[in-house]
């Protein structure tokens, strides 16, 4: 089958959502399937070919078409150039004659949708004239929450026309992970050092994802245990400003944190190698409560470290008391003793680390793709 994906993003992108389009069109493509990537003609700061940048097979082809490159402008100019990538997508997947058109925005796949059978990926929970056009028209949609499900089944939408799809993760990366020790070395951290570790970014959709709280949190616990490490993977050289300036103010001295800038996807398994104790402590807004998948959680669980997250149902689907250990949203108390508990019992730690390990295997990327193909069908 010939499918195209449309999405307008900047490619290569340091942001997650490339990770996931790369990964699902590679998934798509290795079940056999013709699959063209469209992305509009963007200037990037990364220089570096996509398929190498994201550590994937040349399985699939990569078109970019014109735009008007003008996000840098604001909030027109990020409209003047979804419309002329509009145009040009619509143009290109018109004459490519794709049986399947795949992808996130819902005003291009409205407009392909007159002349092509299309299906929706939500990740946000847009709700507009777009949207309720390919509501109207019962448009096959793929969600990755069971939340993001009932929003649109409450919207009019059909049950049976969407698939609750969670994300996944490259759980081959994590089969041939290399011994943390050198990373340990490159960052001064001691041999007998209990790594809490975060990988992300430090706000997302304009919200803050919890890392001050967790900031707080770990320093509260090196007043009585002096072996901790604080190790953050991810943000962005501003954020990187913001994190060092908060942690000075906290009280948090250089020697108890590292903050390692932004890092390929497949560097992520080693950064995790390092780690004893991984955090996704999120806050309790709509985003991360009902509709986020973070692709942060299947890299965790695929890590098989003990992990700490935030009690919200986006989790709750994927993940019990079983695998993780839950805090209550923006709690202080429930964090400062979640890595006081998980510091201080290696088995317990082993013991969830190894059941969420084992969960991880049904979230592959490859089985993503099949299941989303069978709904199809």
């Amino acid at each position: 089958m010939k499918i195209v994906y449309i999405a307008n993003i900047r490619l290569p992108t340091e942001k997650a959502h490339g990770i996931q389009i790369m990964n699902m069109c590679n998934a798509f493509a290795s079940l056999g399937h013709e699959v063209t990537l469209i992305v509009p003609a963007r200037n990037s700061h990364i220089t570096a070919d996509p398929f190498e940048y994201y550590d994937v097979l040349k399985r699939f082809s990569i078109i970019r078409t014109w735009t008007l490159d003008t996000v840098s402008w604001g909030r027109f100019g990020f409209l003047l150039q979804s419309f002329t990538f509009l145009l040009s997508s619509v143009y290109v997947t018109h004459h490519l004659r794709p049986l399947l058109v795949y992808g996130r925005d819902e005003l291009i796949l409205s407009c392909i949708s007159r002349f092509a059978p299309v299906v929706w990926e939500t990740h946000t929970g847009a709700h507009n004239k777009a949207v309720a056009y390919l509501l109207s028209k019962g448009t096959k949609i793929v969600a990755i929450t069971q939340g993001l499900k009932n929003f649109y089944v409450e919207q009019g939408a059909s049950t049976d026309s969407i698939l609750v799809a969670h994300d996944a993760v490259d759980l081959d990366r994590f089969r041939a992970v290399d011994s943390s020790t050198a990373l340990r070395q490159r960052y001064a951290i001691a041999d007998n050092a209990m790594v809490v570790g975060y990988v992300g970014k430090y706000k997302t959709v304009g919200h803050s994802k919890g890392l001050d709280e967790l900031i707080e949190a770990f320093f509260e616990n090196t007043k009585t245990s002096s072996h901790l490490h604080l190790l953050i993977v991810g943000p962005d050289a501003d954020e990187t400003v913001m994190i060092e300036g908060f942690t000075k103010r906290v009280g948090l001295s250089k020697e108890e944190y590292t903050i390692v800038s932004h890092v390929k996807s497949q560097e992520v398994p080693g950064y995790l190698s390092v780690c004893d104790i991984l955090v996704m402590n999120y806050p309790a807004v709509a985003h991360f409560s009902k509709f986020m998948s973070p692709l942060k959680l299947f890299e965790y669980m695929a890590s098989g470290k003990a992990i700490i997250a935030s009690d919200l149902p986006s989790i709750r689907e994927v993940v019990s008391e079983k695998e993780v250990y839950f805090v209550r949203p923006e709690n202080h108390e429930d964090l400062v003793k979640a890595i006081e508990i998980l510091s201080t019992s290696r088995d317990y730690r082993i013991r969830i680390g190894s059941a969420v390990r084992e969960l991880s295997q049904k979230y592959s990327w490859s089985s993503r793709a099949r299941s989303i193909l069978l709904f199809l069908q």
